[in-house]
């Protein structure tokens, strides 16, 4: 019986114009088509039919057209019809509208040409025409790296050609970055290797959520044919502040000790560390990384050695993974051994893979 009565007063209803006010404050001239426990449908003069969820409608009333409404005046409802989430009901008497008097109001802003007003549910997860969202975009992978050659060669009075590999790998998360690199140099004049020189650095940082300040630890490993030492291995550890941690530019200074150990001189130095590390992302295609350090002995200070190293890469189209990489790099030491120099430069330009 109460469905049958319902549907009565919904038959009533729907012979007479209704102004709809939504929550946002607008209102607008529709025809009764159906309702349920959720969704309200209505015949508008312009966009047909439209479903309104009732979590969007403040009021709902039928529209009192006995006199002549101007487009200036304000729509005039008669006692309320319905709210949101009830049965719709029609008031007693019967009112007969002047088609002539009707306004020709605009929409509210909610509404589309779609048949459908915006659902939302509870999350918030939709678009204007009720169609579901679109997938969200993949994380982006911890992992990074690269890999990159340089090749040079020229033949004159005497052939001579130089070739630099180098790799890197690289793992970011909230708490915690990672980073390797591997470069190897091999120079040959008229068939005789003048330089065989492998350098690879290992770092990991501790890094906290809510503050600039991390732990770090890293070692380098030289390889040199034509150094005395032949082996070189300098780890160390310490705390560094990154002054600047920005998304496109970032700048870290580093304090710690350690120590460096050379084979064949069989000379363990103890040291401290000071270390200056940045990284500038110019735009989508260009950027700057490298570090600068100077690690001098404990017991000389005299006694030191001073790291740099600076990279500029520049994409080969914005959305290619190849790369051309400009660097250089210098390792001296202000008290190399007899015979021996005090710089081990070098300076590239190849092409990089980047993954």
């Amino acid at each position: 019986m109460t469905t049958l009565f319902c549907a009565v007063l919904l038959a009533e209803a729907q012979q007479l114009q209704h102004v709809v006010t939504l929550s946002q404050g607008d209102q607008f001239i529709v025809s009764l088509i159906d309702a349920d426990a959720d969704i309200l449908s209505v015949q508008h003069p312009i966009f047909g039919e439209l479903r309104i969820p009732h979590s969007q409608i403040l009021s709902l009333k039928p529209l009192v057209l006995s006199q002549k409404v101007t487009s200036d005046s304000p729509l005039e409802p008669a006692k309320e019809v319905g709210t949101p989430g009830s049965a719709v009901s029609t008031s007693d008497s019967e009112v007969q509208p002047e088609v002539s008097a009707l306004p020709q109001q605009l929409p509210a802003k909610q509404l589309v040409s779609a048949k459908t007003l915006p659902l939302v549910d509870s999350g918030g997860r939709s678009d204007q025409a009720g169609r579901p969202p679109a997938p969200p975009k993949p994380t982006p992978s911890p992992w990074t790296g690269s890999i990159g050659a340089a090749l040079t060669a020229s033949k004159a009075v005497t052939s001579t050609y130089n070739m630099r590999l180098s790799g890197s790998l690289n793992h970011k998360s909230a708490d915690s970055a990672t980073s390797l690199s591997i470069s190897y140099y091999l120079n040959s004049s008229a068939g005789v290797i003048t330089d065989n020189d492998l350098l690879a650095r290992g770092d990991h940082n501790w890094l906290r959520k809510e503050s600039n300040w991390e732990l770090f630890v890293q070692s380098t490993y030289q390889y040199d044919e034509f150094e005395a030492w032949a082996h070189r291995v300098s780890p160390y550890g310490g705390v560094g502040y990154r002054i600047v941690d920005e998304e496109d530019l970032k700048f870290t200074i580093k304090s710690g000790g350690g120590l460096t150990w050379e084979q064949n001189a069989g000379i363990v130095r103890p040291q401290v560390l000071l270390e200056f590390e940045s990284s500038w992302t110019i735009d989508e295609s260009q950027s700057i990384a490298g570090y600068s350090s100077i690690a001098p002995d404990v017991n000389n200070p005299a006694d030191y050695l001073a790291t740099i190293k600076w990279d500029w890469r520049i994409r080969l189209g914005k959305t290619s993974p190849l790369a051309l990489s400009i660097g250089v790099r210098n390792i001296y030491d202000s008290m190399p051994g007899a015979g021996e120099n005090h710089n081990d430069f070098k300076a590239w330009a190849g092409v990089t893979l980047n993954f």
